[in-house]
């Protein structure tokens, strides 16, 4: 099976409402909330070091039996920029926290150095039916 290294678009960041412990490297995260700047649309984005996926996503990741994603609650916000940007409608679906724990390079989600995506064909190809336009995708050799 061919593997992709994975950058998925930076729609924001998590805020002030997120914990966060910056004393190592990456970051440690345990309660997330990302703040969208802007939505291009994708099914997948990411703010280092963490990824979130919609809702919608990770129904079909689960139903497909990918293996190597374990999913957490999370809590969304919109930016005063999202809302400039975006006047007509306020609107985003709801989003739930990735945590690939997989191995690269064998299960359909993972990591590398210490937090690129690693992800299957069959992960790519189902983020692609969802909204995946906006990712940087290049081959991944272990």
């Amino acid at each position: 099976m061919k593997y992709y290294l994975v950058n998925p678009e930076v729609a924001g960041g998590y805020d002030e409402h997120s914990v966060v412990d910056r004393s190592v490297h990456p970051p440690i995260v345990s309660r997330l909330n990302y703040e969208f700047d802007d939505w291009l649309g994708d099914a997948i984005v990411e703010s280092f070091p963490v990824y979130i996926v919609t809702e919608q996503a990770a129904r079909e990741i689960r139903k497909a039996g990918l293996t190597g994603a374990v999913f957490d609650d999370m809590e969304t916000s919109i930016s005063d920029t999202f809302k400039q940007l975006n006047s007509d409608s306020n609107w985003l679906p709801k989003f739930v926290w990735l945590k690939p724990e997989g191995v690269a390079g064998k299960d359909d989600f993972g990591t590398v150095q210490p937090t690129t995506l690693v992800l299957s064909q069959r992960a790519v190809n189902l983020f692609a039916r969802l909204g995946f336009n906006h990712a940087e995708i290049e081959p991944y050799v272990p």
